[in-house]
C-alpha cells in the first residue's frame, strides 16, 4: 500500500540446486532462478530482478522464470576458489552486511542493484560472465577478485574488474570494502545521456553478530553507475531512454533475537549527485523498516 494504491508484488521467490564432488579439490555448481508468479513490478525489492539491462530496458515485463545465478567452480582449499558464470560480486561480498537480509527493501543505498537491475552488466550484485576469485588468509582476512568478459564485439579484451578485501578484527566483528570498474565503449558513452565514463562503484562496510544482535552498515558511492528511464521523443516518436547519474547510499540493518521472536529495524538511503537536467533535482530514495520476525530459530 502506498501512495494510496494497492498492488500486488512477487517477492524473492527462487528454485535451484547445488552440485559439489571431491576431497582435496572439489568442484562445485549452483544453479538459481528467480520465481515470479505474479508478473507485476518489483520495485520494492531491488534484489528479485532479473533484468541485467543498465542502457536499455532489456524486459518490458518480468519473465516467470529468469536466471539469477549460474556458475561452476573449484575449490583449491587453502588456495582459494575459483568460480566461472553468473555469480555474486566482490561488492555483493560487502553489500551483503545488510542487502538481502529485510523480507523487503534493501539494496538501493548499498548501490547493489542499480538501475533496476540484478547488477549483472555493470559488476555489482549478481554479476554477469565474470571470473571469480576468493581467498582466505590468515584466518581473518578474506580477499576477492572478479574480471568481467560479457562482450566479445567490442575494442577491449576486459569489460570490467573488481577487489574486495573483509577482516575480522574481533569474534563477530568484521569490516569489508570493495572497489568495482565496469568499462563501456566510446560509441555508447556518446550516445547515452550523462555517460562520461566508466562505471566505478566503491563500498565501506561493517557487520557484527553475537547471540543477540544481528548489526550491518554500509556506505557506498557510484560514478557513471546507474541510470533513471525517462520518456523522452526520439526521431518523432515516444520512446524509454536511459540518464546515467552519480550517487551516494547508506544501509543500516539491525536485529535482536528474543527467543522464538526476532525485531528488525533498518534504514535505507540513496541520494544521486551531478544528475542530468532531464531528471528531477528533488529525486531521493529512503525507506524506514520495522517489523517483527516470528521464527523457531
Amino acid at each position: 500500500f502506498y501512495n494510496d494504491e494497492v498492488e500486488l508484488q512477487n517477492s524473492l521467490s527462487f528454485i535451484g540446486f547445488e552440485f559439489s564432488t571431491g576431497d582435496e579439490i572439489k568442484l562445485f555448481a549452483r544453479w538459481e532462478w528467480g520465481v515470479n508468479f505474479i508478473r507485476g513490478g518489483t520495485q520494492f525489492n531491488a534484489g528479485s530482478t532479473t533484468s541485467g539491462g543498465f542502457l536499455s530496458l532489456d524486459q518490458v515485463e518480468t519473465p516467470l522464470f529468469g536466471n539469477r545465478l549460474g556458475y561452476v567452480g573449484v575449490d583449491f582449499g587453502t588456495a582459494g576458489r575459483l568460480t566461472v558464470g553468473k555469480q555474486n560480486s566482490v561488492h555483493y561480498d560487502i553489500a551483503s552486511y545488510t542487502t538481502d537480509r529485510w523480507n523487503v527493501f534493501g539494496g538501493q543505498g548499498s548501490i547493489a542493484y542499480p538501475a533496476g537491475t540484478d547488477g549483472g552488466t555493470l559488476g555489482v550484485g549478481r554479476v554477469d560472465q565474470a571470473v571469480g576469485y576468493r581467498l582466505e588468509a590468515l584466518r581473518v582476512l578474506e580477499l576477492g577478485g572478479q574480471l568481467q568478459f560479457r562482450n566479445a564485439d567490442n575494442s577491449e579484451t576486459l569489460d570490467g574488474y573488481g577487489v574486495s578485501a573483509q577482516a575480522t578484527i574481533l569474534p563477530g566483528l568484521k569490516l569489508g570494502a570493495a572497489y568495482t570498474e565496469t568499462y563501456f565503449s566510446q560509441d555508447v558513452k556518446d550516445a547515452v545521456p550523462g555517460l562520461e565514463g566508466s562505471a566505478q562503484y566503491t563500498i565501506l562496510g561493517a557487520s557484527w553478530s553475537s547471540e543477540l544482535f544481528d548489526l550491518g552498515a554500509v556506505w557506498a558511492t557510484q560514478r557513471n553507475g546507474d541510470a533513471v528511464h525517462l520518456s523522452a521523443i526520439v526521431a518523432g516518436a515516444p520512446a524509454i531512454v536511459p540518464v546515467v547519474f552519480d550517487g551516494d547510499g547508506l544501509e543500516l540493518y539491525a536485529r535482536a533475537n528474543l527467543g522464538r521472536f526476532s525485531v528488525l529495524g533498518g534504514f535505507v538511503a540513496y541520494a544521486p549527485d551531478a544528475i542530468d537536467d532531464r531528471i528531477d533535482p528533488d529525486f531521493r530514495v529512503r525507506y524506514q523498516v520495522s517489523f517483527e520476525d516470528d521464527t523457531d530459530e
